[in-house]
């Protein structure tokens, strides 16, 4: 009356029945205990690489031939209130060919640098601040008319802008406004383009305005 199975077993153990015994109590009393437990799974935590800025200089590469025109890369920082000095990221950048007093020298700024504002970058830094869409919108529209060029740095403040017509004096124009801390940093820099790769950095010296 013994299934399949059983009656193999039954057979095996009235014929050998030390083996099955023997097969019992191989194990170790520490198997015997973890195998009456549940199995545990161990789950390993993927380590996370934080990427290193790429090179800024390329002189290890070859040399690529131009046609007259030149490329601008830059790196910007700025600093924080306690000397650190962090990456410009997101931060909007023109290249003109005037300075920014003298680009909005036609726009009549005499009533709004009559307050709390003295200068050109402190109104436009404020109006930042503020939300102040008039004076932003005319301050962004002069500049666009008057760009060479316009870039946005990457999260290790850096950016390039290709085919630009070399000239012995380009001003590099920067704004950026920090959501988290609401300020507003603003650079200027006069800089040299010449035919080719050309490479420029902004630091908190070329900073005109911040608060």
């Amino acid at each position: 009356l013994f299934s399949g199975e059983d009656k193999k077993d039954f057979i095996a153990k009235l014929l050998k029945p030390d083996l099955l015994d023997a097969a019992k109590v191989s194990k170790t009393p520490a198997e015997n205990r973890n195998s009456s437990k549940t199995s545990v799974v161990e789950l390993t935590v993927p380590r996370i690489e934080i990427p290193e800025a790429p090179l800024f200089s390329n002189a290890d590469q070859p040399e690529k031939a131009y046609s007259g025109e030149a490329i601008l890369k830059f790196k910007a920082s700025k600093s924080t209130a306690n000397g650190e000095e962090l990456p410009a990221q997101a931060s909007d950048f023109y290249v003109t060919t005037k300075a920014l007093n003298e680009l909005f020298g036609n726009l009549d700024l005499r009533d709004a640098l009559v307050g709390e504002a003295k200068t050109v970058a402190e109104l436009w830094a404020k109006a930042e601040k503020s939300s102040d869409p008039e004076v932003i919108f005319g301050m962004k529209s002069i500049l666009l008319e008057a760009k060479v060029g316009k870039t946005r740095t990457n999260a290790f403040g850096q950016a390039s802008l290709e085919g630009i017509e070399p000239s012995d004096k380009y001003y590099l124009i920067g704004i950026e406004k920090d959501d988290l801390s609401n300020q507003v940093t603003i650079w200027s820099k006069e800089v040299q383009v010449s035919p080719g790769e050309n490479m420029v950095e902004l630091s908190s010296n070329d900073v005109i305005y911040q608060e």
